[in-house]
């Protein structure tokens, strides 16, 4: 066995737009040849169009400078052709420089020729990417293939010891494979892989050795690395920069693109442990860019330290996509089937597609529709209908759809499982051929069985994944029962441990029935699982405002990724003035929190980061800002003053570090120094306030200011100094208030100060708007002695009044405010339209007296009617602010006026005219009504209503009645027809009505009568039909009297019990009386 070394570099692509016609042949073979017990001819063209196809078989090259790669290139013959092809290569970089083997190659119909392409990088600066573009021609057929170059700085080399081993079948061997960094420093940091290849004739294996290069350094990731662009539009990826074992610096990023229009931003970005930088690649496709695969190449550099990453850029045009359904075929021998072929456009593809088709041999096949048009948007299909000769052996054939448009051209592959007519079997077929574990874990494939020619009976499965370690196979269910015709699934489960291999294994599926076995390989790529890690974080990342001293705490989180479960050590690196302190210093099992204590004695900006370490793995969290805040105070001395005089201090207060709090401000003074209040008496932020103080006595004064925020507390001195100078002071009174029109006046004092002699000036201008002064008398006093003058002011409108007085001498003088105050009331009346009120009786409108800037004098109150009306005040007179009662009367009708007046001193107000309106009595008078208005009697009973008279107005006398029945019928009867009112009085009401009465409304008015005066009310009466139920037999007595006397005394009774209001009653005649009126 021989064992081959290929060498990687990371994250090796294959290229989309390099994989061409060739790799559908690979995939088309691979099945073809799985067969070992059937020959399988080569494909032979339905429809004869002679044509060949190149592809390279590494169609993505990484070319270490100043070193060499190749890359073979497969000729394949399609539909029989042979000649002559004619290759040429070119590099699109300079630097770059490509060679072929051969210029020439013969081409066989039906067979394959080769030329090998080679790639060298020559330095001292070549690209990091190029393209190499190979042309093939032959006649008027020309094809091209593009191969992808990565310059990569010098890596590692790979040797294997022994190169060559021998055993017997069934034994086993070892090589050392040693893996060595190369002599450059500069080998880039990332995953690497290597292929390992044993092979002895045709039998060969492969296994891959993946490698970690951590030196310090850093790597460049693209997100997304795939980037689908339509021709005229942009997109963008986001690059990220990652530091790797402790790398810290800038890196400068640039991005090349051949074809397309590639900008960074920024174009450096700032990386730590813990701490990646990130970047935006913008790309735009031209207008007019053809369709096809691109890509742009990004690259960071920091000193001597390089690395690099692609994004690759679709470009789509309009095409059509191919699909085949069914996409398997299983035919008899000597029979037929069909599949529909649909097309689909993509990108507003519109046009036609024409389909020709390839078979193999035994296999023939027809399109029904050999040219399909589509839509733009649209789909398309033409059926496919293949035969199978009845000579034709068991096996695995094919048909190759090839639909084309112009320069696309797009393939459905559709494998046609032909069986024995007479033979029954299964087919066994898995969903996938190759399975992808990461390492400790698993994955599952469904493989399906196939009854085929009426097979039926239940099929084993197994699965044999060989002796590799930790590699486990296993179905469910392991047994499954087909009918005839019919299908049945099963679920292989492979499972991998920690100690399973890296690479690619092979399971062996089997399904047996009897005699019948069939067998199929899995492909079982073993990765390795993500690394066990950790992730450091804090919170907050900013912390503060802090004061100076004080201590602030975060939290610092690991948390453990991918099952990491070692200790963590945490180490602080604070800038300078900063103490952090953890607790705790490490984390154990991989995740938990350590608090981080941060303190700074003087005010600024701090950071801190926490480190995490645990062997190898370091990450750091991001930068964590601590604000310390604070505040200075400054106080000015303010120039010597004569003592007995104000003197005034500035104190400053400036915030440091965005101070922003609130600073309350106090002083200590010595004794013999009188100080204000500050004003303001607090600052936020940074501000002034300030600190006016006098003294009697000439001296020095310091005074000690502080400024207190929280427990944050500064201080600065002041000195108040006080000299002897000749002066005078000035006061004056303020006058007690006086009534708008009076004159108020202040006396002025001026009092000589430290042997002051001379002539004082005064003066009161200018005076406030409203006020009126004479002047001050005397207006210039001479001290010594203490001297006064007079100020007199009046004022016609209510307020106060603040003037000020100035004395001065030569340079010197001094000022004093006093304040005149002038009250002033209001009247207001409230009604101001009383009644009506009837003759002999009275209203009232309240009268109230409201002070104005503090009036509280006696008003007196008079009342001023017209004539007729009398008007009484109560009480005659309020003080300051009340109200009085004016009492209105008259004694003959009309409408009157009065107004009220209020004086106090000179001051004098009227209310508002109040309007009195006076009405005499109504006339005595009286109202009629009725207890029942309506009421429904059956024809041959009787009702009754009580009729009420209500006196009005002091009303006495008879009242006579009357009752009127319309139209006649009922008859109608008041008892008593005649009342004498006092307050009131009735009258009972009673309506028989005969059995022969007719139903329906009638009217029945009772009439009141005194002299003149007549008031009516009416009832209505509906007369209904008489009840149908038989009369009940009349009781012989009651209580032992005649029924028609007992009924007599209990009506007697009930006009004597209710005194004049008759109770009315609805009683049902005895059958043996007569209606009465």
């Amino acid at each position: 066995m021989i064992l081959k070394e290929i060498r990687h570099s990371p994250r090796p692509r294959i290229s989309k737009a390099a994989l061409g016609l060739a790799t559908i042949f690979c995939l088309i073979l691979l099945p073809v040849f799985a067969q070992p017990s059937h020959a399988i001819l080569p494909p032979v063209s339905c429809t004869s169009v002679a044509d060949f196809a190149i592809s390279p078989d590494k169609p993505f090259l990484e070319v270490l400078v100043d070193g060499t790669n190749s890359s073979g290139l497969e000729l394949t013959s399609i539909n029989g052709f042979s000649g002559t092809i004619l290759l040429s290569a070119a590099a699109a970089s300079p630097g770059v420089t490509a060679t072929l083997s051969s210029t020439s190659v013969p081409l066989t119909a039906g067979g394959s020729a080769s030329s090998s392409l080679s790639v060298s990088v020559l330095g001292p600066s070549p690209p990091i990417f190029s393209i190499i573009t190979v042309n093939a021609t032959s006649g008027s057929l020309f094809h091209t293939a593009l191969l992808y170059v990565h310059v990569v700085k010098p890596g590692f080399s790979i040797s294997a010891d022994p190169s060559f081993l021998e055993f017997p079948p069934g034994g086993s061997g070892t090589s050392l494979i040693n893996v060595t960094s190369g002599s450059s420093p500069l080998v880039l940091p990332g995953y690497y892989s290597v292929l390992v290849i044993g092979a002895s004739g045709p039998v060969n294996d492969t296994a891959s050795v993946y490698i970690l290069v951590t030196e310090p350094g850093f790597a460049l990731e693209a997100n997304p690395m795939d980037l689908t662009i339509l021709a005229g539009f942009s997109g963008s990826s986001s690059i990220t920069v990652s530091s790797l074992k402790g790398f810290s610096g800038t890196v400068e990023l640039t991005a090349d693109s051949f074809d397309l229009v590639a900008s960074i931003s920024p174009t450096s970005v700032t990386v730590g442990p813990g701490t990646p930088g990130t970047s935006t690649l913008d790309v735009s496709v031209p207008a007019g860019t053809s369709p096809g695969s691109y890509f742009v190449g990004v690259s960071g550099s920091s000193g001597s330290v390089f690395n690099g990453t692609s994004v690759f850029v679709t470009v789509p045009g309009p095409d059509f996509n191919m699909t085949a359904n069914p996409e398997t075929l299983t035919i008899a021998a000597g029979s037929a089937g069909s599949s529909t072929i649909s097309l689909t456009s993509v990108y507003a593809f519109s046009g036609d597609v024409s389909l020709s088709l390839l078979c193999a041999s035994g296999v023939s096949a027809t399109i029904a529709s050999p040219t399909v048009h589509l839509a733009a948007g649209g789909t398309g299909s033409s059926k496919l209908d293949v035969s199978v000769s009845s000579y034709t052996p068991e096996g695995l054939y094919y048909v190759f759809v090839n639909g084309t448009s112009g320069s696309r051209t797009h393939f459905a592959f559709v494998p046609v499982s032909v069986t024995s007519v007479s033979t029954s079997d299964f087919s066994l077929v898995g969903s996938v051929s190759s399975l992808d574990v990461v390492q400790g874990s698993s994955g599952t494939a469904t493989f399906t069985l196939t009854s085929l020619n009426g097979f039926s009976g239940l099929v084993t499965l197994t699965a044999n994944a060989g002796s590799v370690a930790g590699l486990d196979a296993s179905f469910s269910p392991n047994t499954v029962l087909l009918s005839s015709g019919g299908t049945g699934t099963s679920t292989l489960t492979i499972s991998t441990t920690g100690a399973t291999p890296i690479g690619t294994h092979h399971a062996a599926v089997t399904g047996n029935s009897g005699s019948l076995s069939h067998t199929t390989f899995l492909d079982v790529s073993v990765r390795p699982g993500p690394t066990p890690d950790f992730t450091i974080s804090a919170s907050p990342t900013i912390k503060g405002p802090l004061d100076p001293g004080a201590h602030g705490t975060g939290t610092i989180s690991i948390t453990s990724l991918n099952s990491f479960i070692g200790t963590i050590d945490l180490n602080a690196a604070p800038s300078p003035g900063l103490s952090a302190i953890l607790s705790p210093t490490s984390v154990i099992g991989g995740s938990g929190t350590s608090t981080l204590d941060v303190t700074a004695p003087i005010a600024g900006t701090y950071t801190v980061t926490v480190t995490g370490t645990s062997g190898a793995l370091a990450h750091t969290t991001a930068v964590i800002t601590v604000n310390v805040v604070d505040f200075t105070i400054t106080a000015s001395s303010p120039n010597p003053v004569a003592a007995g005089q104000p003197a005034i201090s500035t104190i400053s207060l400036t915030a440091l570090n965005s101070f922003a709090g609130t600073v309350d401000f106090s002083n200590s003074s010595p004794v013999g120094l009188t100080c204000d209040p500050f004003v303001p008496l607090s600052v936020t932020g940074s501000g002034t306030t300030v600190l006016s103080c006098s003294s009697t006595t000439a001296g020095d004064y310091p005074v000690t200011v502080t400024g207190t925020s929280g427990s944050l507390a500064h201080s600065a001195t002041a000195t108040f100094s006080f000299t002897n100078v000749p002066d005078f002071s000035i006061t004056a009174s303020s006058p007690s208030l006086v009534n708008i029109g009076d004159s108020a006046s202040s006396t002025i004092t001026l009092i000589d100060l430290n042997g002051f002699a001379g002539d004082v000036a005064l003066s009161d201008t200018p005076l406030p708007t409203g006020l009126t002064c004479g002047s001050i008398a005397p207006s210039i006093v001479t001290i010594p002695p203490q001297a006064t003058a007079t100020l007199s002011c009046s004022a016609t409108t209510a307020g106060s009044y603040a003037v000020t007085i100035t004395g001065t001498s030569g340079s010197t003088s001094h000022s004093k405010t006093v304040t005149f105050n002038f009250g002033d009331f209001t009247l207001d009346a409230s009604p101001v339209s009383v009644g009506p009120i009837i003759t002999g009786s009275s209203g009232t409108s309240i009268i109230t007296v409201t002070s104005q800037d503090g009036f509280i004098g006696d008003v007196s109150l008079t009342a001023n009617p017209s004539a007729g009306l009398t008007a009484t005040l109560n009480p005659p007179s309020v003080i300051g602010s009340g109200t009085s009662t004016l009492t209105l009367s008259a004694t003959a009708a009309g409408t009157y006026t009065v107004t009220v007046s209020g004086t106090s001193g000179a001051l004098s107000h009227t209310t508002s005219v109040v309007t009195v309106t006076v009405t005499l009595p109504a006339p005595p008078d009286f109202s009629i009504s009725a207890s029942r208005p309506s009421m429904s009697i059956q024809a041959g009973d009787n009702a009754a209503s009580t009729i009420t008279f209500t006196s009005l107005n002091g009303f006495t006398g008879i009242v006579s009645t009357s009752v009127v029945v319309s139209p006649s019928g009922p008859q109608a009867s008041l008892n008593p027809t005649s009342l004498t009112l006092g307050a009131s009085g009735a009258s009972t009401l009673t309506i028989a009505v005969p059995v022969s009465t007719g139903t329906g409304p009638y009217t029945v008015t009772v009439t009141g009568t005194n002299g003149s005066t007549s008031h009516t009310t009416t009832i209505a009466v509906t007369v209904t039909s008489p009840s149908t139920t038989p009369p009940q037999q009349a009781a012989s007595n009651i209580l032992g009297l005649d029924p028609t006397l007992f009924y007599i005394l209990i009506g007697v009774l009930a006009v004597a019990v209710l005194s004049g209001a008759a109770t009315v009653m609805v009683r049902r005649k005895p059958p043996s009386l007569q209606a009465r009126a």
